[in-house]
């Protein structure tokens, strides 16, 4: 599953209030009641979506099955449909341009890199990686992406020249016991790199079957640091204005040190971490695979509190989506089905929802103007492959 970077790992939103002396306060107040409802679904035949983007009243989804769709947000009408197929069995991404001038869409794939018109899905520029890349970040003027080749690339974003290629298999760590990093790649292919992030000038690369991730200088490509975990990191890495945020399949979510790539501090789940995390109020939030979600003090790396998921007794409960952060609740999608809203002080329940009966959530969550929307998949032969839109006000 790839996760949609529509921003950095960094930004969430937090409810304020101006008290009287007119200074921006956090609202102390009980969180206010939610009820999510399902506003539309869009599901044709044959779809297989993983990873939406919303951006000025448009939703963008990603179909496997090798298009790219536009929606009205508030119906879920499609707008168009990609007239670029792309080839998206691995290293599949889709990631909007953030430059004013250059109103794109970025799509990684089997075959390299390609940018589409946001407006119409229309072909701007595509450059071939022979092995592909996986779903880029955007740095200023650059592009960066986990290549399957065993190296990091550097795009120009407006014209998707290539700036660089810097490898990263000469260094490779020796795996550590039982996360086999021959096990871990697709095929042929020397490496398995995740979604990159960006913040700044600074960009961090996850490679899944070396169990690390790699900062880069993204005008330059220069390494910056690495960092080795104990198990495969599968989810796009969270850079925040001190730390780093790595969630490894070694039960872990590290804090390594943004300058330097030093640990900090590391927090223990219960099972693998797949999903990455997210930064708020001085709080971490993350989802474990244990069936929890994690409230973590972002200074200390200490609990602040768990919230747990339905899921069958003895067994966890897969979680492979960032949590949304919405004034005071946190919103988390779980591959069993379920969409929970959470009090983002004390972990306690607000709400709850089934998006789509039978499926399984497989995105980020996106959000714009009071609504959430996401994909999911089926749940073997049941359920539905779909986008949705959720009313959350």
């Amino acid at each position: 599953m790839s996760y949609v970077n529509a921003l950095t790992g960094s930004a969430a939103l937090v409810a304020l209030i101006v008290s009287g002396s007119g200074v921006a306060a956090l609202a102390q107040d009980q969180p206010r009641r939610v009820e999510p409802r399902v506003l539309w679904k869009h599901a044709p035949e044959g779809a297989e979506f993983e990873g939406v983007i919303a951006h000025r009243g448009v939703v963008y989804a990603l179909d496997r099955a090798g298009k790219v769709q536009a929606l009205e947000a508030p119906t879920g009408e499609v707008l168009w449909t990609s007239p670029v197929a792309f080839q998206l069995r691995c290293g599949y991404g889709l990631v909007l341009s953030p430059a004013a001038d250059f109103d794109a869409l970025l799509v990684s794939g089997e075959t390299g890199l390609t940018a589409i018109d946001r407006g119409s899905g229309e072909l701007l520029w595509h450059t071939e990686i022979p092995q592909g890349v996986a779903s880029p970040a955007v740095a200023g003027d650059v592009v960066v992406a986990g290549g399957f080749d065993g190296k990091i690339h550097g795009f120009k974003l407006r014209t998707g020249e290539l700036l660089y290629s810097v490898d990263y298999l000469a260094d490779r760590p020796e795996d550590p016991p039982g996360f086999s990093g021959e096990s871990a790649r697709l095929g042929d292919r020397p490496a398995r790199p995740g979604d990159a992030a960006a913040d700044g000038d600074l960009v961090v690369v996850p490679v899944f079957d070396q169990c690390r991730v790699i900062a880069v200088d993204a005008a330059k490509g220069e390494r910056r640091w690495a960092y080795a975990t104990a198990g495969w990191v599968y989810p796009c890495p969270t850079i925040g204005e001190r730390l780093v945020l790595v969630a490894s399949q070694d039960k872990h979510l590290h804090a390594v040190d943004r300058q330097t790539g030093a640990l900090v501090w590391k927090v223990k789940a219960r099972a693998r971490n797949e999903g990455a995390a997210v930064i708020a109020d001085g709080r971490a939030f993350f989802g474990s695979c244990d069936s929890r979600l994690y409230c973590v003090g972002i200074d200390s790396g200490e609990v602040a509190w768990k919230y747990e998921t339905e899921h069958e007794k003895g067994f966890g409960a897969p979680i492979y989506s960032r949590p949304l952060v919405l004034g005071d609740k946190v919103y988390l999608a779980a591959m069993s089905g379920k969409l929970y809203v959470v009090d983002r002080r004390s972990g306690e329940l607000v709400a709850k929802m089934t998006p789509v009966p039978d499926s399984e959530p497989n995105s980020d969550l996106a959000e714009m103007g009071g609504l959430l929307f996401l994909t999911t998949r089926k749940d073997g032969e049941k359920g539905e492959s779909a986008v949705v839109g959720i009313a959350v006000r």
